[in-house]
């Protein structure tokens, strides 16, 4: 069986920024449909590379994080859009956390620290 959805906007996948997407759509009220092939906010490469990938990434964290995306994209990366990223990746996993994306902390209430794929320094994550 088939069916038919109308919609303005589709997003494939159900991850971070895909949930984001779709909460900016919104913001301009226009039909948005947002599909996965999982559960929601739990599939695709979010909850792979440990949520939102490396919270809090100013100071340190943020150059270790540029130096590491660079290597990894051989330079090839868009250093003003990574740069853009990020300055923007705290304010963006407090939206993710207060909207209900779990995310996992320490006892003392900081974020758990992981070791991505390509990273050289143990980050925060969501």
């Amino acid at each position: 069986m088939t069916t038919y959805i109308e919609t303005q906007i589709l997003i494939i996948g159900g991850g971070a920024a895909a949930c984001l997407a779709a909460i900016e759509a919104a913001k301009f009220g226009v039909s948005t449909t947002l599909i996965d092939k999982g559960r929601l906010g739990r599939s695709g490469s979010s909850p792979g590379s440990g949520g939102t990938g490396a919270a809090t990434l100013k100071g340190k964290f943020g150059s270790v994080f540029l130096k590491d995306t660079l290597k990894g994209g051989e330079k090839l990366n868009n250093r003003k859009l990574l740069n853009v990223f990020i300055n923007e990746l705290d304010d963006t996993a407090r939206l993710l956390e207060s909207i209900g994306l779990p995310v996992v902390r320490e006892t003392d209430g900081s974020y758990r620290k992981a070791r991505g794929f390509g990273e050289s320094l143990w980050m925060p994550v969501l």
